[in-house]
């Protein structure tokens, strides 16, 4: 399961190292055969247990199972995970089965007293958890260690890029992902693209922003110069020709 604008990529990605290793597999597209729903929030636990997934509730975070029945039908797959931090700060599931079954999932799941949530929830909880988006965050010119992005373990070894990673580890990063607080009394936004200034030094520049209404203030994230990756620095965010103070911070920007 990929990011959906990274479809084509990932597959012929995948159908390239079939070939090349000569391995005998058949990679099959089920991208329109199967739909995902995302189930998250401290009540998620008892809405997919009264949906039949009572097998599922007590799943260990990032683990997922199979052959489970909800709503009396068996779906593909569900996961303890999600892209909103619900699934650290209190529980989150994921479900993947056929267009239609998610559909009578998704009613069911309203009527057992879940709120439908949109994009931008989603967007500013991931936001708040210090979660990257693909096209804005990341990008196939970032390395995962510029990033500091959980895929990367040094325990592993022998895969697709692994000695460009130790490369970059032996000779450091020129730049790092970080987070930006501004102040409570700014009502304008950090948005891709914006820089980030030390005085008249550029220094980085924005990825992703929004309003946090938990935190009542806008919140960034973005990459600076590593010299400049320091918690607590103070910078200014140029924001349509007006610049903003803000803090440096780490990720979550809500601890749990």
């Amino acid at each position: 399961m990929c990011n959906a604008v990274n479809r084509e990529k990932i597959l012929n990605l995948l159908n390239h190292w079939r070939a090349k290793l000569g391995l005998d597999v058949e990679v099959i597209d089920e991208t329109f055969n199967m739909a995902l729903l995302a189930l998250q929030g401290p009540k998620s636990p008892e809405v997919l247990e009264a949906l039949g997934g009572k097998d599922a509730v007590d799943l260990k975070i990032m683990n997922f199972v199979r052959n489970v029945k909800l709503l009396g039908k068996g779906v593909f797959l569900i996961s303890r995970s999600g892209w909103t931090g619900e699934e650290v700060r209190s529980a989150g599931y994921e479900i993947m089965t056929t267009p239609k079954h998610a559909e009578e999932i998704f009613k069911k799941a309203l009527e057992l007293g879940a709120k439908p949530a949109g994009l931008i929830a989603r967007d500013i909880l991931r936001l708040e958890m210090g979660y990257v988006l693909y096209g804005e965050d990341i990008s196939e010119d970032i390395n995962p260690l510029e990033a500091r992005y959980w895929v990367f373990s040094k325990g592993k070894t022998g895969y697709l890029g692994y000695e460009e990673l130790r490369k970059v580890m032996r000779e450091g990063v020129d730049k790092v992902r970080v987070g930006f607080r501004l102040k409570k009394k700014v009502r304008s936004i950090p948005r891709h693209g914006h820089k980030v200034f030390i005085e008249d030094v550029e220094v980085g520049y924005v990825t992703s922003g929004n309003f946090s209404p938990t935190l009542s203030r806008p919140i960034a994230m973005g990459y600076v110069k590593s010299r400049y990756a320091l918690f607590g620095l103070e910078v200014e965010i140029d924001i349509r020709g007006k610049r903003y103070k803000a803090k440096v911070v780490d990720f979550p920007f809500i601890k749990v």
